[in-house]
């Protein structure tokens, strides 16, 4: 089946480092992860994957952004012409989540879009105790109009989350005036044109 409207959406997870984003990451892509940790990213990491929602075909570039402080100056540059966020901490580390307000800033600053960016916010390690106010968690969720789940590397339903997500931010009625969101249709169409012409010269030999 051909589909005429093919775009592309740039989409970070970012947050405190060890809160799990690299793992979470791994598991949005239905990848296998290291069961004892995963290492630290240093720097960034990028994945790329292709879905069909409302008839539409969607290329999601995922960027995992590291959490340290030394790569700040870096990855803030990757904060600009997105989409979406997945903004994460860890529920039994308070300091993870009270550093979520200098993520938010960041992201503000770099942001180059006049409308504001959809945010998916993963409370991570939920089979750990949970030391985070939940008073406090609500209005943070209710002050910047963010969907929240509490999740740990186990859940099995993180590519539906995930896609979830992606369906909420292409339902946005001024999508296309986002810098995160490009319309690559003719694109495609050159390259599915390209594809055909080549193999119709192969034929001629065969």
């Amino acid at each position: 089946m051909d589909y005429d409207t093919y775009i592309s959406l740039k989409i970070i997870i970012t947050g405190d480092t060890n809160v799990g984003k690299s793992t979470i990451f791994k598991r949005i892509q239905n990848k296998e992860i290291n069961m004892y940790k995963e290492p630290s990213t240093i720097g960034m990491d990028f994945a790329r994957m292709d879905y069909i929602i409302d008839d539409k075909r969607i290329k999601v570039h995922l960027w995992d952004t590291a959490g340290q402080e030394k790569y700040q100056c870096i990855i803030r540059s990757y904060f600009r012409e997105i989409c979406g966020v997945i903004l994460m901490f860890d529920v039994s580390k308070t300091k993870s989540f009270n550093n979520l307000k200098k993520w938010l800033d960041l992201i503000v600053e770099e942001k180059r879009c006049k409308h504001d960016h959809q945010i998916l916010l993963f409370g991570n390690k939920n089979d750990l105790p949970n030391v985070i106010n939940s008073i406090e968690l609500n209005n943070f969720i209710k002050e910047h109009n963010m969907i929240y789940h509490e999740i740990s590397s186990s859940n099995n339903n993180l590519e539906e989350i995930f896609k979830a997500f992606v369906s909420n931010i292409i339902q946005n009625g001024n999508i296309m005036d986002c810098k995160g969101v490009k319309d690559i249709s003719d694109e495609n169409k050159r390259v599915t044109l390209l594809m055909k012409e080549t193999k119709n010269q192969y034929c001629c030999f065969n």
